[in-house]
């Protein structure tokens, strides 16, 4: 199901091949992310300055080599294209995964939420909900949710089918290029 923070819409395999640099027939289970795949580059390309912001994601080449088994830090979710009402947000630790659906959680609100929290690394498929039994828990990931929240501009990308009054698209969806 993707488009969904529960892990059938962020959990995807993916496969590497570079028999020069990397052994074949390895299974990583460690997990990674999009966000991965542009320092991880860098860093086999040589690159070590890009000369822009922070990068989010991390170099997992050692990973990938099979020099490291996993890695221990948190990955951040967030799926808001239904809008503000219906957002899904969540945050994995290597111990837990705390899922939050319902409105913007920057706001008080809490009428409309449905908050889960799995024993992630006991219960990969998320069959049992633990969060009434861990209220702490939920409260600790809860803050850091809200913070990484947070992080949005303020004008962001419009949400599923906003903003496109007035769209019209260009002929055979070719964009011609000017010529000098």
């Amino acid at each position: 199901n993707k488009l969904d923070v529960f892990e059938g819409g962020i959990r995807v395999p993916a496969s590497i091949r570079w028999p020069a640099q990397l052994k074949g027939n390895r299974k990583v289970t460690a997990p990674l992310g999009c966000v991965d795949v542009l320092p991880t580059l860098m860093r086999y390309a040589g690159v070590t300055e890009h000369g822009g912001k922070p990068l989010d994601g991390i170099d997992v080449s050692r990973v990938l080599s099979g020099k490291q088994a996993g890695l221990k830090r948190d990955l951040f979710f967030y799926h808001g294209q239904a809008g503000p009402e219906k957002e899904e947000i969540a945050l994995t630790t290597p111990e837990w995964k705390l899922i939050i659906h319902g409105h913007d959680i920057r706001k008080e609100v809490a009428a409309g939420r449905e908050t889960f929290l799995f024993r992630i690394a006991d219960d990969p498929l998320e069959k049992t909900n633990v969060a009434k039994e861990n209220p702490q828990v939920v409260r600790q990931l809860r803050e850091r949710l809200v913070s990484f929240r947070k992080l949005q501009p303020p004008n962001p990308v419009p949400v599923y089918a906003g903003g496109k009054m007035g769209f019209q698209a260009p002929k055979n969806w070719e964009v011609k290029e000017p010529r000098p």
